[in-house]
């Protein structure tokens, strides 16, 4: 098992104050409190080892309770609310963690015998999260990009990746149907769409230039995040469809 405690990761957490030692507030390096965008929004560091067993705790609070049956009458909305939904959040807690302490594994030579294992893991569960979501849901394109981060950190094949960048493609415009700017989840989606359209890119310009293949990687390799576009009409997602 992965050592979660001593890694924190960022999240936001709608309301309420942090609570004993489970719940750290996220500041900036001097010590500022991040701005929250609501009033009731509080932007806080979670352990690894809470979001883990958090998870844990609430995949095994659903799975033992049998989904309804369409047939019984029961709304969709109700289903999506109290399994799809939980099992999405569960699920991606879960491959927050395993990231994190993947990605510790670069700089902590105590974690670093544990970060492939711990993509693999992170990877299963991005998956696994983004298959629960609707395909019109923001988070569908978000988890699958989180799963093309991981696959990126395992420099797994081109073969394996690009088709992961193309699901993302389609599930951003799928959700831009309703998240539209300036909504802000629909500029977060044309910003992520961006992000994977360059990376397509770039790996198209190092195969014409004989540097990689499909199933071969060269020693340097991007990860498809962290671009942010100021102005988002420049930005057209829609050529790879």
């Amino acid at each position: 098992m992965a050592e979660f405690s001593s890694i924190g990761v960022w999240i936001k957490f709608p309301g309420g104050p942090s609570r004993g030692n489970e719940i750290v507030p996220a500041t900036h390096g001097n010590g500022q409190m991040f701005v929250s965008k609501y009033p009731d929004e509080v932007e806080h560091i979670f352990k690894t080892d809470v979001l883990a067993v958090g998870g844990n705790r609430l995949a095994a609070a659903v799975d033992a309770h049998e989904m309804p049956d369409p047939s019984e009458g029961y709304p969709l909305g109700y289903t999506i609310a109290f399994w799809s939904s939980l099992l999405i959040h569960a699920h991606s807690a879960l491959g927050s963690a395993f990231l994190s302490v993947a990605k510790a594994g670069w700089i902590d030579e105590r974690h670093r015998d544990r970060t492939q294992q711990c993509f693999t893991h992170a990877t299963m569960y991005y998956t696994n999260a983004a298959m629960l979501c609707p395909p019109d849901d923001a988070n569908h394109m978000l988890l699958l990009l989180q799963r093309l981060e991981c696959l990126c950190h395992q420099y797994r094949p081109l073969s394996e990746t690009l088709p992961v960048c193309s699901r993302i493609q389609k599930a951003a415009l799928k959700a831009l149907e309703i998240w539209t700017p300036p909504h802000e989840g629909g500029t977060a989606l044309i910003n992520n769409a961006a992000q994977v359209e360059q990376f397509q890119e770039w790996c198209e310009k190092e195969m014409k230039g004989g540097r990689m293949t499909m199933n071969k990687l060269q020693e340097k390799f991007i990860i498809p995040v962290g671009t942010v576009y100021d102005n988002i009409d420049q930005v057209s997602i829609h050529s790879r469809l």
